[in-house]
């Protein structure tokens, strides 16, 4: 299913593809994609990524992902891969993320010091 996907860039539909499955389902079908999907795959991540939706979940598939095929992504030019531009758009997710807790964190503490 991810292949058939995949090639045809639905990435919404292969988001709710992979939150339909159980988390080793998921792992079954990460580490069985066929090498040509390993490029395509990137390509989703960074659509995800750019998107902040499931962003828990996005991550961990990435984890995922690289444990399972960082060796073959090694081998490949970094251009080739588009690692660096991924690497940039999880780091600027979790900024944001940062910046959300920073958020909530002065919003408590100022409402902590009201008296109700």
């Amino acid at each position: 299913v991810i292949p058939d996907l995949l090639a045809i860039e639905a990435y919404n539909e292969l988001a709710l593809y992979l939150d339909s499955l159980g988390p080793s389902s998921i792992d079954v079908e990460i580490r069985t994609l066929p090498r040509n999907c390993l490029l395509p795959m990137i390509d989703f991540f960074l659509n995800q990524t750019r998107t902040t939706r499931n962003f828990e979940i996005t991550q961990a598939h990435i984890g995922l992902f690289l444990a399972a095929w960082g060796e073959e992504l090694s081998e490949m030019s970094p251009e080739e891969t588009k690692l660096p531009a991924l690497l940039g758009e999880v780091k600027r997710g979790w900024a944001r993320v940062e910046t959300l807790f920073s958020d909530v964190l002065a919003l408590t503490s100022f409402l902590a010091g009201q008296q109700v």
